[in-house]
């Protein structure tokens, strides 16, 4: 079963020296910018060019079309999935390392269907932080392209909304079918979200736009589908503070 865990970047950066082989760095929004050799999104059918609005999709959006594995995840170039020891040493001493390699990978996996991130609570709910951080505008018009479109999800999308967790940044590790499903359904409503965007509301700053509703929709997915998950801690190995955004 082969399995590949994409390091999500836009730019050259260090590889952990330790990291296992399964993890490889993916180039996004390699359309528009040099080579550093890197896998690119920018190859076979791709959403390359707009990274500067899908952010981490594009990579996402390019493994959906043309990547192979049987499990596939994504990391960021800064943050990387690691197990209970690693999040330890890195708290506490500031050492990177004991990443989550294939055998613990594919031992979750039989027992859940999705591994994601650990959830970040707020002490307000998920509407109120979107709305206060990024402005309502796309999330109300998703809301509108989900009634219209996916009107069984609504359910899901208001609970997920009223709630105070999320799991964010757009980090994930699940079976390729999975992902494929998912991929399906992320694509579609963004696609409609960001074309009613540009049309009725010309002078909203779309930069980032999709990239961070996507964050507040895979749990929306996830509960619509009754997915399975584990949650997993993470590390930030730019910050100093170990904190994981």
């Amino acid at each position: 079963m082969k399995i590949r865990i994409y390091i999500i970047a836009h730019k050259e950066f260090f590889v952990p020296k330790d990291i296992p082989k399964i993890y490889v760095p993916l180039q996004v929004g390699a359309a528009t910018n040099k080579k550093i050799g890197y896998v690119r999104d920018d190859s076979g059918e791709h959403i390359s060019e707009k990274n500067n609005i899908y952010n981490e999709l594009t990579g996402q959006y390019w493994a959906w079309k043309n990547s192979k594995e049987d499990i596939i995840g994504y990391c960021h170039y800064r943050r990387y999935f690691v197990n209970v020891y690693g999040k330890v040493k890195n708290f506490f001493g500031g050492k990177n390392g004991d990443f989550l390699g294939e055998k613990e990978i594919k031992k979750i996996l039989k027992e859940n269907q999705m591994i994601v991130h650990n959830a970040t609570y707020f002490p307000e709910t998920v509407f109120q932080q979107y709305e206060r951080t990024q402005g309502k505008i796309p999330l109300m018009i998703a809301k509108k392209v989900i009634i219209q479109y996916y009107p069984e999800y609504e359910k899901a999308f208001e609970h997920v909304l009223k709630s105070h967790k999320i799991h964010l940044l757009n980090m994930f590790i699940t079976y390729k079918e999975i992902a494929n499903q998912y991929a399906e359904w992320i694509f579609g409503l963004l696609e409609k979200t960001e074309e009613i965007l540009r049309k009725e509301y010309p002078e909203f700053p779309v930069e980032r736009s999709m990239g961070m509703l996507a964050e507040r929709m895979l749990d929306v997915w996830i509960i619509q589908n009754k997915i399975s998950i584990k949650e997993c801690f993470s590390i930030n190995t730019e910050r100093i503070d170990r904190r994981p955004w």
